[in-house]
């Protein structure tokens, strides 16, 4: 999941085996060394991004307003106080190109500061997002007198929450997140050529030129934060990137995505319309 965070035979038994019995058993040594070295390079690819237990982690209070408004960073509980109160340890890898793209143009906030950006994503970080909002609500319900103004039973609190996950019959799920001044950007071309900047202004002339970025692959760093307001009874998770990548997707697979939508969202509900319009009896 993408959140960082032999006994050898009796001497006597060799003299035993004929000659197929020894290739059968080297073959199956050789499958089970395979297997081994499959399962070693699974593990290395994971890396970092096993699944911590959400039972380490700790939620730290950021930041708060006379408004009722709060900030709470995430991080990993290890015992060790001073490493608990440092913050940031929770964080989300879009590792691949194939975890989320930028289904439709973006566009500067009104403060000109911050970028609000929806984008679909794989099922692994809906799981890793959803891991994380569950997290929230268990902390949220612990803490409602505090965070929210008075005490809260679960479905009021799963009644004001406000997910970040934006969920669809007939679309993709997409993620907002949110890029702000201190987010480091890049940019692939499709020829390999890179070019890297901080803050949003490195996005304005990449927005204009590359159509609002839309259609683009995205990959980086999303850090959660649990905020919550009690003048307003609401509270969710926000994702601000650390880091975001963005680049050329492959061709074919723009291709193939446009032809599934194609038939899932236009030709598929022209078929079903059709077959209920048609006049009983008619083959």
């Amino acid at each position: 999941m993408p959140i960082s965070s032999g006994a050898g035979a009796p001497a006597g038994a060799v003299a035993d085996v004929d000659a197929e019995g020894q290739q059968e058993g080297q073959h199956e040594r050789r499958e089970t060394e395979e297997e081994a070295s499959q399962k070693r390079a699974g593990s290395e690819a994971a890396g970092s991004s096993k699944r911590p237990r959400t039972e380490s982690w700790t939620a730290r209070l950021e930041y708060q307003n006379r408004f009722g408004h709060r900030r709470f960073s995430l991080s990993e509980n290890d015992g060790n106080a001073a490493a608990a109160a440092r913050g940031g340890g929770i964080s989300i890898d879009v590792a691949t190109s194939d975890d989320a793209y930028v289904p439709f143009k973006v566009r500067r906030e009104k403060n000109g500061e911050e970028l609000e950006m929806n984008v679909v994503v794989s099922e692994r970080l809906i799981s890793a997002v959803e891991e994380i909002e569950d997290f929230a609500k268990k902390q949220t319900l612990a803490n409602s007198s505090e965070w929210l103004g008075r005490p809260m039973g679960r479905e009021e609190i799963d009644a004001t929450f406000r997910s970040s996950l934006k969920r669809h019959d007939q679309y993709p799920t997409k993620l907002k997140g949110h890029a702000r001044p201190p987010t480091v950007f890049s940019y692939t071309t499709r020829e390999g050529e890179t070019s890297a900047g901080q803050g949003i202004g490195f996005l304005d002339e990449l927005i204009k030129t590359r159509n609002g970025l839309q259609g683009l692959a995205l990959t980086g760093k999303l850090s959660p934060t649990i905020w919550t307001s009690s003048s307003k009874a609401a509270w969710g998770v926000l994702f601000r990137y650390e880091t975001a990548n963005l680049s050329e997707r492959n061709k074919r697979k723009e291709e193939n995505e446009k032809s599934r939508l194609l038939e899932d969202f236009v030709l598929t509900p022209l078929r079903e319309r059709e077959s209920k319009s048609a006049p009983r009896g008619t083959p």
